[in-house]
């Protein structure tokens, strides 16, 4: 949600993004920066077995500045997690 009068204002706006072999970055739904517009997320890539894959989630413009919480799935063969 967010404040009436406002032209792009995300509330709780959590971001994802891909990290593949510590060099490759890969953004949601299918951009190339940070998705500031959409609640719902996804990225699918493609790796190779003995890619080291990281998931990094950051959260900006809380309503309440604690904690948001998040649910996040993961689909595919997974050897490890």
């Amino acid at each position: 949600f967010g404040w009436p009068g406002c032209i792009s204002c995300l509330m709780n706006d959590v971001d994802v993004k891909i990290i593949v072999n510590r060099e490759v970055t890969y953004f949601p739904n299918g951009g190339n920066n940070p998705d500031s517009n959409n609640k719902v997320e996804r990225i699918r890539i493609s790796v190779d077995e003995g890619d080291s894959v990281s998931a990094i989630i950051t959260a900006t413009n809380l309503a309440k500045q604690t904690r948001q919480t998040y649910a996040m799935a993961i689909t595919g063969c997974l050897n490890e997690f």
